[in-house]
């Protein structure tokens, strides 16, 4: 199992749990903002809190997941 954990400074929150790691990266490139880098033989994966609507749902496995901008420090 794979859990999705929002973390930023000093906080963090479990978000959603995954059966494989594909499910997770399927899920994450979802995201607004998302971008996958790639540089010599390293990819650097990150979005960025200010391209996230204010509000915005996900469903995974028949669940609805909120996801917001103003779950983030700004």
């Amino acid at each position: 199992m794979f859990i999705l954990e929002l973390y930023q400074s000093n906080y963090s929150k479990d978000l959603v749990a995954f059966d494989s790691i594909e499910e997770g990266k399927a899920f994450v490139s979802k995201i607004h903002g998302y971008t996958l880098e790639k540089e010599d033989q390293f990819e650097y994966k990150y979005f960025n809190p200010k391209n996230i609507p204010d509000y915005t749902e996900f469903t995974y496995n028949g669940n609805i997941v909120p996801f917001s901008r103003f779950m983030f420090d700004s």
